[in-house]
């Protein structure tokens, strides 16, 4: 059966409105409603009638949900189904953010971490007494200079090497500077007395002074070494729980700490230079 059978079964026009074509139902149905029609075929037509009007009813359900419901619905479902997904991706992210924060807690990695932590603000604690409390005018004279012997054999200026001995510190002196204190006839050499490297070389061959400023590692990076060594303490002053902190403490902790730690022990310019720092 034709929907525009159907609608002149209930003779009314396919655009009429539902209130339309319930009337017009109502209507037709009286006519062959076994109860009020007795002939033979009012059985027939009652039932007939009601297909029809079944049918128109399907019809505009289906073209409702074609162009009004089933598109909100769907609509509905892709964000009912779209929070889903998002809820559990959410969960799913959260389980992997504990499982890794409880690995990382329970491996030797976060141990290690810890320490290297506690040893760089004792380490920056120090740098900050010494950088604090060391009064400026508190220094002391060179011991001695040794030049090597074969210094001038040497044709890669890269690798010649004086050593100022300074509290039993061997300070690195480039081959620039090397070439001015060996014109000269009188050094003096001032140097703070605890971590702090040399500040300067005054060289002259008479009076006034010509300086020789060296690297000075440990006051150009002051700031930067106490920052990232203090920042190992994150560690007991903050406890957020997410992966992204601990991967942060994790690389922290475990390479950028050493390396910072590394250059305040061995901070001397002959070891920057090599890595090509200054």
């Amino acid at each position: 059966m034709k929907i525009r059978d159907a609608f002149k079964i209930l003779n009314i026009s396919e655009d009429a409105s539902p209130e339309e074509i319930k009337k017009a139902y109502r209507q037709k149905v009286k006519q062959f409603h076994p109860d009020v029609n007795s002939s033979d075929n009012a059985q027939s037509e009652f039932e007939f009638i009601q297909s029809a009007y079944t049918l128109i009813q399907a019809y505009l359900q289906y073209k409702e949900s074609e162009y009004t419901d089933e598109p909100s619905l769907q609509k509905s479902k892709r964000k009912k189904r779209y929070t889903q997904s998002k809820a559990a991706k959410k969960q799913w992210f959260d389980a992997r953010i504990q499982y890794d924060i409880s690995v990382f807690k329970h491996s030797k990695k976060f141990i290690l971490s810890r320490i290297i932590a506690i040893l760089g603000c004792i380490i920056s604690f120090g740098i900050c007494i010494d950088h604090f409390s060391v009064p400026i005018d508190n220094y002391k004279p060179i011991q001695h200079i040794k030049v090597p012997a074969n210094f001038n054999e040497i044709e890669n200026y890269a690798w010649k090497d004086v050593y100022i001995i300074a509290q039993n510190r061997n300070i690195s002196v480039s081959p620039l500077q090397l070439e001015l204190l060996q014109k000269t006839t009188y050094l003096k050499i001032s140097n703070t007395p605890f971590l702090q490297q040399i500040i300067q070389i005054q060289t002259t061959n008479t009076q006034p002074y010509t300086n020789i400023d060296f690297y000075n590692f440990y006051n150009d990076a002051f700031w930067v070494i106490v920052i990232l060594l203090c920042g190992g303490m994150s560690m007991y002053v903050f406890r957020t729980k997410s992966v992204g902190y601990y991967s942060i403490i994790r690389f922290y902790n475990l390479y950028c700490i050493p390396l910072v730690i590394v250059f305040v022990l061995f901070g001397e310019a002959r070891i920057l230079r090599l890595i090509g720092v200054i």
